[in-house]
């Protein structure tokens, strides 16, 4: 009996599945995971890799979304709407149009390995991948991790929001399993539409043979006169991470034990460097850039609790 076929979706041009970021860990942890259990899976990616990492993983991942299609329409757009705009609308515009590539590359996966499974990472205008899947009678399984099209309208700049919210929509109703890590993402999905029998919440996972927590009294980096607490991530509005540095300077004024470890970074960065030098924060603030995943559980040993300080997202 051969191993069940599973194909692996990612339409989002923001998460290379070879990359740095916790999305592309995320990726890459589950499609290890599977394989580990038996599974053979194939990655259809509209971004392999950032170019910075040296990670791997155990599957055989295929670009689907050019960079040199993407340059030569994001530079056609621009001619008829130049400015911001015409960046919006060529980025939404190339992900409908990878639409095409990720059922034709579907379609070649299944003509010679016979897919049995096609499990997508939602992105905000994926859709081939269910319209494969019902054209061909294969299970379609749907992972949300975030309200992406309140994200992309809050924090940036969404163009089609109306064309967004009805592919939402039609993917939360129509797949055959929609997978969250949260209770917060069950209720939104289901609010969108989902089935509530049809919803699973999966809470985000640690590889306990990769995260073990060093014995009482012997973390790295600490004196028994701190307290340090944690942020893994990016550096992104969505985050939060500007009400937890707002917070940090409300705590550091009762106690200067307290320490603030940021593990990641993003476009806040400069905001965040800005605060630690005008309250006179630089030794007690520390902010280590992009790490290597291999680095990240040395880091959470050195925290004595780790936050997501999430901001509520209203529908």
């Amino acid at each position: 009996m051969r191993p069940p076929h599973i194909a692996y979706v990612c339409a989002d041009r923001g998460v290379p599945v070879l990359g740095t970021k916790g999305g592309s860990t995320h990726i890459r942890e589950l499609v290890n995971a599977l394989a580990a259990r038996g599974a053979e899976l194939r990655v259809l990616a509209a971004r392999p890799s950032d170019g910075a990492s040296r990670t791997s993983v155990r599957a055989e991942v295929v670009d689907v979304g050019s960079a040199r299609f993407s340059r030569l329409l994001r530079t056609q757009i621009r001619r008829v709407a130049p400015g911001a705009a015409g960046e919006v609308i060529g980025s939404e515009t190339l992900g409908f149009l990878l639409n095409q590539d990720i059922y034709l590359g579907l379609q070649r996966f299944h003509s010679r390995w016979r897919i049995d499974v096609i499990y997508e990472r939602y992105s905000l205008w994926g859709h081939a991948a269910l319209r494969f899947a019902r054209d061909h009678g294969i299970p379609f399984l749907l992972e949300v991790n975030a309200p992406l099209r309140l994200e992309q309208a809050r924090y940036r700049a969404l163009h089609n929001g109306v064309v967004a919210e009805a592919l939402e929509a039609h993917l939360f109703q129509l797949a055959d399993r929609v997978i969250v890590p949260s209770s917060a993402l069950r209720d939104y999905v289901i609010g969108r539409g989902a089935r509530p029998g049809r919803v699973r919440i999966v809470y985000n996972a640690a590889d306990p043979n990769v995260f073990r927590p060093p014995p009482a009294g012997t973390r790295p980096g600490t004196a028994g006169d701190r307290f340090v607490i944690g942020f893994l991530g990016s550096l992104k509005p969505w985050h939060g991470i500007q009400d937890l540095l707002r917070a940090f300077v409300r705590l550091r004024r009762r106690s200067p034990a307290y320490r603030l470890l940021i593990v990641g970074d993003g476009p806040l960065r400069p905001a965040i460097e800005q605060i630690r030098r005008r309250e006179g924060l630089t030794d007690a603030i520390r902010v280590t850039g992009n790490v290597d995943y291999a680095r990240v559980p040395a880091l959470v040993a050195e925290m004595d609790v780790a936050l997501a300080p999430y901001p509520r997202l209203s529908a």
